[in-house]
């Protein structure tokens, strides 16, 4: 059984003949049945949602310029225009007689003396017509220096002319017309250092620029409102971003998201799963949030160790990972805070098809009338049977995901937004092996979220987001094992409702000092219903920790959650600015104190290009209703956790950089974590992959008494000519845990750890991308055995050497991803093709014993060791109209 999902990827490793022969069966093995609903679904979504329905070209005599202009935009002409060029005065009083959209721009430009010239990215920039004064333009991005997010609302000022212009949502601007000659670039945003750039631009150039600015110091990100909510600070110690373009060019498998995370700093994720661990931390120490809402079970596939997030790609515009300083807005968790962004939609209709090996994926997004607000709407369906049957495994899993959401604007102070989550896993099957094990499980996990956003600008300098919430989970586990070296049974049924409320507040006195306060509520009613027998005939079992009863649990917990909080973020020099945070967690379930949380975090620039942070803060976790560990015997909970944690950091952008290109950025931490009363955990010690995990012979019980983390991040973040892009992460940490015997290393400790990206965007519109990795092994404990004269006669023992005294042998693994855009009038049209562990490394991941007494009386223990899989190549394709 510890096949599991290893052979979901060993199924498409090179064995071309089958995958060839079973292409069709892979389609209909995604879309069978009990998928049409799903299927049905998907297209409804495409052609139903409220939206501008696809009609005949409007008619363009009457309107103005400019709008006939964003009609031809909508129809997928990329026009680039400024309105000191196309004037609001300009009219069309001819209907064009052309049929084809490009002739049409044509006639609609020819009377006002324009004309179109090919600009950069495929863009086409209407000009003024030969014979006219042939003028200059500028086309450019701004992003931030050290994280590459894009900057909105940033002010360039052309100093010589005066003409001003801002980014837009995704950092780009255009200016023009502009004179021939010498113009100096001022780049301006509240919070960021200020870039200037001069350029000499000829008559008729189109010039294209990157600029990039540094993030004042702040201690930590935060939101301002004047007349719209938008970013005014940088970026927080210990905080990095990756947008949804970085993410979508990243090698990962079946186009994960949260996946492209393991290669930040400080992170650590075993091979197939995709919940990403902090600074020696558990996966449960994270907090996952979408679009301000915490997720509770954000994966899918969780008999497989949580292979997948439940979040299609589609629908992800920017991810945010938070390690050890966050907000006192944020709490509960000890490690940090995952945020991830969905997309906005479109002002116009946009839907995108895509596939993958294992799912099949449709979203849409438009405006409602009248341009009052927008939508965006996602459904994806997968399987893995086709895959698990070319390795002759019976496993079938399966599961599909639905995302919508609607933003209205509610006047000009309100804004609504509404959103939905829902996910669903499936796995059903039956297996006999060739020694007569027999295998019987079935398993479904449901899902829902529904909540509501309601954000109200008070004055220019105060604001209100108000959230109310609903979530519901599901489990259900059933199945057996009966015919090897064990017998089994479980039955777990567990259910979550959870409704929640939360309010923040911001206020901007004055433009360095910044005040924000708010509470949460949550009110949980969660429900067990666990049952399980076990009978074990393999030696291994011997070192098992036993539940304390006999595997029955039944019961039902209500209770609530709150939380208080303030922080005062000021700056009293240009140089400095502090951040001073309290936080009050209480929990109604467990018998503990409400836990007070404080947290201070400063920043001081050094000079141009540098900064120095430091964070001091204490974060708190408590077992919630639904993380009671009846699996493993535990019918308590246990009490909340404490940690404190220290950071200094140390920041510095290399020059200016070169042709437009950001500079060579340097980031340096050093942490030290300490948490107080940890948790008491179960871990396998041997084989990381089983669908009944708590039933395993190798589950042992570990109850630290106190728990430290130490460790120095290196990130070095730049850009080589205009076409590659790198990034680099060296991690010296350790993770060790005290127990009564003494100092031990945490499972997941990883004492050095290396990582690299370089993304070459080559001409034609093709991108490579390199990904590598590389960590020292994960910590494993050594086995021996000896034999014992009992009751039943000769008997073998396993006896365990130190708790993680060994290691496996470093991990090593290279991953390449190709990709290629086509743009088209009616669409545009992305491939995909990925070679995960380009190199084929055999990479250990566990080890299978079997026992040999020996004639001297001694015991011989064989071990042989798990790989993962090697060389994996997979594809996407999506279609975007």
């Amino acid at each position: 059984m510890h096949r599991h999902l290893l052979v979901v990827m060993r199924a498409f490793q090179p064995r071309y003949s089958k995958v060839v022969r079973s292409a069709r069966r892979i389609v209909l093995s995604v879309i069978r049945p009990r998928f049409h609903a799903g299927a049905i679904w998907v297209l409804t979504l495409l052609v139903a949602v409220p939206g501008a329905p696809a009609a005949a070209p409007p008619p363009y005599a009457g309107l103005t310029l400019e709008r006939a202009l964003r009609a031809l935009t909508d129809q997928g002409l990329p026009l680039v225009f400024s309105s000191k060029l196309v004037r609001p005065e300009m009219r069309v009083e001819r209907e064009p007689t052309a049929g084809d959209p490009r002739r049409i721009l044509d006639q609609l430009l020819a009377p006002h003396r324009l004309t179109v010239r090919p600009g950069p990215g495929n863009h086409l920039l209407i000009v003024r017509a030969a014979g006219e004064p042939r003028a200059a333009a500028v086309y450019g991005s701004v992003h931030e220096l050290l994280s590459g997010r894009p900057l909105a609302g940033v002010e360039i000022r052309f100093r010589e002319s005066g003409r001003e212009v801002r980014t837009k949502a995704d950092g780009s601007f255009f200016a023009g017309p502009l004179a021939a000659g010498r113009h100096t670039l001022e780049a301006r945003l509240a919070g960021f250092g200020g870039e200037t750039r001069t350029l000499t631009l000829a008559a008729g150039e189109t010039a294209e620029i990157e600029l990039a600015l540094m993030g004042l110091p702040v201690a930590e990100e935060r939101i301002d409102v004047v007349s719209e909510r938008s970013r005014i600070l940088g970026e927080g110690l210990s905080t990095l971003t990756l947008e949804g373009r970085q993410v979508s060019v990243l090698p990962h498998l079946a186009e994960d998201v949260i996946r492209g995370v393991s290669l930040l700093p400080g992170t650590a994720r075993r091979e197939l799963s995709a919940r990403p661990r902090l600074r020696g931390g558990r996966a449960d120490e994270v907090m996952v949030r979408l679009d301000g809402l915490e997720i509770v079970e954000p994966y899918h596939l969780q008999d497989f160790d949580g292979a997948l997030s439940i979040l299609s790609p589609a629908v992800i515009g920017s991810l945010e990972l938070h390690s050890g300083d966050y907000s006192v807005a944020r709490g509960d968790r000890m490690s940090g805070v995952l945020e991830l962004t969905t997309v906005e939609p479109d002002w116009r209709r946009r839907t995108e098809v895509s596939m993958t090996p294992v799912s099949l994926h449709g979203s849409s997004s438009g405006n409602l009338a009248g341009d009052r607000g927008r939508w965006l709407t996602s459904l994806r369906a997968g399987s893995l049977e086709l895959a698990l049957k070319l390795a002759d495994e019976a496993e079938n899993p399966r599961f599909w995901d639905a995302f919508g959401k609607f933003e209205r604007q509610m006047g000009r102070r309100h804004d609504l937004r509404g959103n939905l989550l829902h996910s669903d896993d499936r796995l059903n099957f039956t297996e006999r092996e060739e020694d007569g094990t027999r295998e019987r499980f079935n398993t479904s996990y449901l899902s829902t979220y529904v909540w509501l956003t309601h954000l109200s600008v008070l004055r220019s300098e105060l604001f209100v987001e108000t959230r109310g919430s609903f979530t519901r989970t599901e489990r259900d586990r059933r199945g057996g094992e009966a015919g090897g070296k064990r017998e089994l049974s479980v039955r777990d049924e567990r259910a979550l409702d959870m409704a929640g409320v939360e309010q923040e507040w911001g206020w901007h006195p004055g433009p360095r000092h910044e005040i924000e306060w708010g509470f949460s509520g949550r009110f949980l009613d969660a429900r067990y219903d666990y049952a399980a027998e076990l009978a074990l005939s393999d030696p291994l079992a011997r070192i098992r920790h036993q539940p304390p009863d006999d595997g029955q649990f039944r019961r039902r917990f209500r209770g609530s959650q709150y939380a208080l909080y303030a922080a005062d973020h000021l700056k009293p020099s240009p140089a400095l600015s502090l951040d001073l945070g309290l936080r009050l967690d209480g929990n109604t379930v467990i018998d503990d104190e409400p836990l007070t949380s404080p947290r201070f975090n400063l920043a001081y620039a050094l000079g141009a290009g540098s900064q120095l942070r430091f964070a001091w803060g204490h974060f708190t976790q408590s077992q919630r209703l639904y993380e009671l560990q009846v699996e493993d015997g535990e019918t308590r909970f246990s009490p909340s956790e404490r940690a404190e944690q220290v950071i200094l950091g140390f920041e510095h952008a290399f020059g200016a950089g070169v042709a437009g290109r950001p500079p060579l950025s340097l980031r340096l931490e050093l942490y030290q974590r300490r948490i107080h009363d940890p948790r008491l955990r179960f871990e396998n010690l041997f084989e990381p992959l089983n669908l009944v995990p708590e039933l395993a012979a190798d589950r042992v019980r570990i109850a630290p008494q106190s728990s430290v983390a130490r460790g120095v991040e290196v990130f070095l973040r730049g850009a080589a000519g205009r076409r590659l892009d790198y990034f680099v992460s060296y991690t010296r940490a350790t993770s060790r845990d005290r127990l009564a015997s003494g100092e031990v290393p945490r499972g997941d400790e990883q004492p050095d750890a290396l990582r690299f990206d370089l993304n070459f965007r080559a001409p034609r519109q093709w991108n490579v991308n390199l990904a590598g990795t590389y960590h020292a092994g994960w910590p494993t404990t050594a086995l021996t055995a000896r034999l014992e004269q009992g009751a039943g006669g000769t008997q073998i023992v396993p006896v365990l050497g130190p708790l993680y005294g060994e290691r496996l042998p470093p991990y090593r693994r290279l991953d390449l991803r190709l990709s290629r855009r086509f743009a088209w009038r009616s669409g545009t049209l992305r491939l995909s093709f990925d070679l995960r562990n380009l190199t084929g490394a055999r990479n250990v991941r566990g080890f299978a014993f079997s026992f040999e007494p020996q004639p001297d009386g001694q015991v011989r223990v064989v071990r042989e060791a798990k790989h993962w899989p090697g060389l994996l190549p997979s594809f996407g394709i999506s279609w975007t109209f």
